[in-house]
């Protein structure tokens, strides 16, 4: 059974001109900037693993930051949002 992702914002974040994504909260019982939980995926920042579960080395692609309500289900994703990112190519 496929998910409902209706309700999920467009774009790269958890929240677009519509609000808010009724996924996301805010965990007062995490630590500060570990404390993002998205419901949808069922998963916290908490969550991820750490670097002394990696002896070979830390994958830099395991980082969460629904904290910071960066979207991380993927759902929605409107790729032409990525042209309003200040990136540093250089």
């Amino acid at each position: 059974m496929r998910k409902r992702n209706t309700q999920i914002p467009k774009g790269i974040y958890c929240y677009d001109e519509n609000g808010l994504c009724p996924h996301w909260e805010l965990r007062p019982d995490q630590p500060e900037q570990m404390n993002g939980y998205c419901h949808y995926l069922k998963r916290g920042d908490w969550e991820v693993p750490i670097p002394e579960d990696f002896p070979d080395g830390f994958p830099e692609s395991i980082l969460s930051l629904l904290w910071d309500q960066c979207k991380e289900c993927g759902e929605n994703m409107d790729m032409d949002d990525m042209d309003d990112m200040d990136v540093d190519s250089q």
